[in-house]
C-alpha cells in the first residue's frame, strides 16, 4: 500500500515580504478614510441624504394634496414671508412647510425628525437648517415648467422656512467644501451640490457681479422677481 506524504513548507522570506507589502498599500488606501481631511466629505454626504429625504417628503406630501406643495412659509405682510419656523397647529393656513414643534405638514411623512439639521450646521436642537423656496409656496407640481431645473429646498441659516431669490434677507447658506458648496434639492426629486454663487441670483443685488441663476427658483423659468411671490395661502 502506497502512503501519501504532504511536506509543509515554511512561509519563506519572499512570501512575508509580499504580505507586508499588501499589508501597507491597504493601510495606505484606507488610513485618509479616517483622517479629519475627509470629515467633511462625510458630513457633506449626510447632508445630500438629508435633503433627498425631506424632499420625498415634499413629494409624499404633493401625492396626498392634489399635486399641491405645502405652503412655503407665514406672512408679515401682502408679499413678506416671516422667514422663521412656527409652532401653529397644522389646521392653520398661515404655516410653514414645516415648524420645530414637528407638526408641520411634512413632518408626518419624515421618519426622522434629524435630516432636518445639517451635520455642518450649528446651534441647539431641534433647529431647521433648510429652507423651500419661497416661490413654490402651495404651488401645483404639474405648473412648474422645469422640475429638473428648479429648486425646491436648499441649504439655509438656522431656522429660517423659506428663501427668495428677490430677498437677500434670509439667504441661503454654503456649509460645504470650504463653505463654497451648497445643497439643493430639486422638484423632480434629485439632490445635487453647486458652487454658491451658481445658485444664488446675485445679479439681483450687485448687478456688476454677473453672478447667480435666477431661473432655477423660478416655477415657469424665466427668472425670478419680487412680483413672483404667491399671494395669500389658497
Amino acid at each position: 500500500m502506497k502512503r501519501l506524504f504532504f511536506r509543509c513548507n515554511g512561509l519563506t522570506l519572499l512570501g512575508l515580504l509580499g504580505i507586508v507589502a499588501t499589508m501597507v498599500i491597504l493601510a495606505a488606501i484606507l488610513f485618509p478614510l479616517g483622517t479629519p481631511r475627509t470629515r467633511p466629505h462625510g458630513r457633506k454626504s449626510t447632508c445630500q441624504s438629508n435633503v433627498n429625504q425631506i424632499v420625498k417628503a415634499f413629494m409624499m406630501y404633493a401625492q396626498d394634496y392634489d399635486e399641491t406643495l405645502p405652503p412655503a412659509c407665514t406672512y408679515r405682510g401682502a408679499l413678506l414671508p416671516d422667514a422663521r419656523a412656527t409652532s401653529q397647529p397644522i389646521s392653520s393656513p398661515r404655516i410653514a412647510w414645516t415648524n420645530l414643534a414637528r407638526t408641520g405638514p411634512i413632518d408626518g411623512y419624515l421618519k426622522y425628525t434629524k435630516v432636518k439639521q445639517c451635520p455642518s450646521g450649528s446651534g441647539a436642537s431641534p433647529r431647521l437648517d433648510y429652507a423651500m423656496n419661497w416661490y413654490l409656496g402651495q404651488q401645483a407640481t404639474d405648473a412648474v415648467a422645469s422640475p429638473g431645473e428648479c429648486l425646491l429646498l436648499i441649504d439655509a441659516t438656522q431656522n429660517v422656512c423659506a428663501v427668495s431669490a428677490a430677498s437677500s434677507t434670509n439667504p441661503p447658506v454654503a456649509r460645504h467644501s470650504g463653505q463654497t458648496q451648497i445643497t439643493c434639492g430639486f422638484v423632480d426629486g434629485h439632490v445635487k451640490s453647486f458652487r454658491f454663487v451658481v445658485v444664488w441670483p446675485i445679479t439681483l443685488h450687485v448687478a456688476s457681479k454677473g453672478l447667480g441663476n435666477g431661473n432655477m427658483w423660478a416655477p415657469n423659468g424665466k427668472g425670478a422677481s419680487a412680483k413672483e411671490f404667491p399671494v395669500v395661502p389658497r
